[in-house]
């Protein structure tokens, strides 16, 4: 009888060591909505290689781009962003770093890859310094997230390009602040015919 009971308790802990949990985050920016789900599990055996990682590698099967690949090019100006700090007198003695830095300010080159599937590379180059472009192109919603390049410094630009895909031209606007989130900088893209 107690290895009946043993056998039994020791099946439910092997059963309860299996956890599945599954989170789904979704947001709206620039009228894009966007949903992920995760599925983790957890388990007193070897680690899943199934678990999502965190590479920044946008889904396959939610791009649905033009279906035609191509490359897109243009300058860009960066100039000064802003960055919101409330008037209330609570306030008052609060001023943004960095306004008179030049660091980023200036022209450079934008060049985009844009997959027939949607899916969205590139680099930038100039005065906000050497960036990759990664993300997608959803029926005409370009969305991307902008990086340091490999090996630059920790106060390299980083921030997002949110821009209009007509199939022919690409125009948006590319949002960045420094490594250390002092200086903000603003840059209009118009790529393309």
């Amino acid at each position: 009888m107690k290895r009946v009971a043993l056998l039994a308790a020791s099946t439910l802990l092997a059963a309860c060591s299996h956890e599945t949990a599954t989170t789904t985050v979704s947001s709206t920016d620039a009228g894009v909505a966007t949903t992920a789900t995760a599925v983790a599990t957890s388990s007193t055996g070897p680690a899943s290689s199934a678990a999502p990682t965190a590479s920044g590698a946008a889904p396959a099967a939610a791009a649905a781009g033009t279906g035609k690949a191509r490359t897109v090019n243009g300058p860009y100006q960066a100039t000064k962003g802003t960055f919101y700090i409330p008037d209330s007198s609570g306030w008052s003695g609060v001023k943004q770093l960095g306004e008179d830095d030049p660091s980023g300010i200036g022209a450079g080159t934008l060049s985009l890859q844009i997959g027939a599937d949607g899916r969205v590379s590139g680099k930038i180059t100039g005065a906000l310094g050497d960036l990759t472009v990664d993300w997608l192109d959803r029926d005409g919603e370009l969305t991307a997230q902008l990086m340091p390049a490999t090996g630059a410094p920790i106060t390299s630009f980083t921030g997002t390009l949110i821009a209009k895909d007509d199939g022919t031209k690409v125009t948006g606007t590319m949002r960045l602040s420094d490594g250390i989130n002092r200086l903000v900088r603003v840059a209009d893209v118009k790529l393309g015919g």
